[in-house]
């Protein structure tokens, strides 16, 4: 059974940032490339949350 993924609000915030600098210097094939990857990313963190290091800040979260 998949979990599901909640972002914080600093990794919204910090995505955010990220999507502005991706549109101003990437290719949109680029950005395709990344999203692709980090939805994979999410699909192994949704199925296998203990594979990641576990949150200094959060108690019961995992990190990525």
């Amino acid at each position: 059974m998949a979990l599901e993924v909640v972002w914080s609000e600093e990794a919204e915030n910090q995505l955010d940032r990220i999507v502005e600098y991706m549109e101003e210097n990437w290719t949109e094939k680029e950005i395709e490339k990344f999203f692709n990857r980090l939805e994979d990313a999410l699909k192994q963190i949704s199925q296998h949350p203990q594979r990641f290091k576990k949150s200094e800040r959060k108690e019961g979260a995992r990190e990525f």
